[in-house]
């Protein structure tokens, strides 16, 4: 049993026993004792008063016992690749239902000391009822569309327009659970997020890893380095005499080229062969 220093009043009601047992789903498998959810919730319902008095003995000492904190491992094959790999398995942990039954317990302490104190903040939307990332995904949706909006207004006022056909967006976040492709509507327009564009000579995409960018660098390097190559065919790499064709004194805008050596300009020579 491990101690957690705890000085707010941890007495459950029995109210909040009951509706904690009545989100115990059943039918999922039991943890390392084995005993089902099944029992748990007919457990609570003819002797409410026994495992009240354990959780709030848990609750008002702070401790959590160390068994409900042990997993009972299951691999699921997933059915393909060779079965010596650990990642041709998915891992299945399984805790006891008394130690989830504690912890919904202290989920709704947490929630009713944090309602207390004013509540959780309008914008957070994780751990919440009636709460989801779909909700915070449409309320960024609109933040996106009323921002836009805001500037197109501000052009139009100043007698300026919003190429839209022109226009690109690329979404800045790593999460794998964000909608691909993202889109917003600008009037008649709807614009659809890249994953990456280039702003000041440079590749953004949405997780900020460069890699587009790399990938654009060594794609000119390597047409730099092939339009070189056929100009200069030799393999011991360009020669002297091949170098001066690109050297400023033999422009065809220098002017020893058709007047001869004036204003100090060096005689030009005939290159060999």
């Amino acid at each position: 049993m491990k101690s957690i220093t705890t000085s707010c009043d941890a007495s459950m009601p029995l109210k909040e026993l009951k509706n904690a047992a009545m989100t115990l789903k059943l039918g999922k498998a039991p943890g390392p004792k084995g005993i089902p959810t099944l029992v748990i919730k007919t457990t609570t319902q003819d002797f409410p008063d026994l495992i009240l008095n354990a959780c709030n003995a848990c609750l008002a000492t702070g401790t959590f016992a160390t068994v409900w904190k042990r997993q009972r491992l299951v691999l699921l094959d997933k059915g393909k690749g060779t079965p010596l790999t650990p990642s041709s398995f998915r891992p299945l942990c399984m805790l006891d239902t008394a130690g989830k039954l504690l912890e919904k317990l202290i989920q709704a302490k947490l929630r009713s000391d944090i309602g207390s104190v004013g509540g959780f903040a309008e914008s957070q939307h994780g751990l919440r009822k009636r709460r989801s990332t779909i909700g915070a995904i449409k309320k960024d949706e609109r933040l996106v569309q009323s921002t836009i909006d805001a500037v197109t207004t501000w052009l139009e006022k100043h007698q300026q327009r919003l190429a839209k056909h022109k226009t690109e967006m690329v979404v800045l976040i790593r999460q794998k659970w964000f909608p691909k492709p993202f889109n917003v509507d600008i009037g008649e327009t709807t614009l659809t997020s890249t994953r990456a564009l280039r702003y000041l000579e440079v590749m953004i995409d949405e997780k900020l890893s460069f890699r587009e960018h790399h990938e654009s660098a060594c794609t000119k390097a390597n047409k730099t380095v092939s339009s070189l190559s056929r100009i200069m065919t030799n393999t011991m790499g360009p020669r002297t005499q091949k170098t001066s064709l690109f050297s400023p004194r033999l422009s065809p805008l220098n002017p020893a080229l058709w007047s001869g050596n004036m204003g100090g300009y060096p005689e030009t020579k005939d290159l060999p062969a």
